[in-house]
């Protein structure tokens, strides 16, 4: 699942999603760092046997050498520092200017990145850069349920645009190849630039504040 941090106002539904962001000129803006850390056991990688997938001549490079395709869902460094968890400030009215555009890769057989911050009403743009057809499926989530969002074959070497269409109230996204379902990634809606992703040793800076 992904993971989420949020600064700021009303955090305890979960992050306020705002379309109405104004850009202004920042000066002397200032910087927020920190780190954020996984206690406790990670969960284990979710197993997928590529015998029930086509391509398994190519996407073997993505397996365990046992012809299984593991995916890790949660990492964590040797000292808890957790990676791809989404940093958001949210409730911010204006501010530095929005430029953000979101883009996952297809690539071995797999989505990368594992999770990206998304705009709602804005493009979402997928590269297949490997030699056979995907077809990328994106959903978004509200507790337990699931709703289609688009559904877009990729044909080998390609690149296409969906617009972002959330439902009210709802601000986590998922991908999903219909046809290879090991290659999966996670999104989180962001209404201004005030975001960052954590990386390997759960780090993460914002500037411009």
């Amino acid at each position: 699942m992904i993971a989420v941090v949020c600064l700021g106002g009303l955090i305890l539904g979960g992050p306020s999603v705002s379309w109405g962001y104004e850009e202004i000129v920042v000066t002397s803006g200032g910087v927020v760092t920190g780190s954020v850390s996984l206690k406790g056991t990670p969960p284990p990688s979710r197993i997928f046997h590529m015998v029930f997938s086509p391509n398994i001549e190519f996407c073997t490079r993505v397996s365990d050498g046992k012809g299984n395709r593991l995916l890790k869902e949660f990492r964590v460094s040797e000292d808890g520092g957790f990676q791809d968890v989404v940093v958001a400030v949210v409730g911010v009215e204006k501010g530095k200017r929005f430029d953000y555009t979101p883009e996952i890769r297809l690539e071995n057989c797999r989505i990368a990145p594992f999770v990206t911050p998304v705009r709602n009403h804005h493009p979402f743009s997928i590269v297949n850069k490997d030699p056979v057809v995907h077809d990328i499926q994106g959903y978004t989530l509200e507790e337990f349920y699931t709703f289609a969002m688009f559904n877009k074959p990729m044909l080998p070497e390609s690149t296409v645009a969906k617009e972002i269409r959330l439902r009210n109230g709802h601000y986590i996204f998922r991908t999903q190849c219909g046809v290879h379902d090991f290659m999966q990634s996670w999104g989180m809606a962001v209404g201004n630039p005030y975001f960052a992703v954590t990386g390997a040793d759960g780090s993460f800076a914002i500037s411009d504040l």
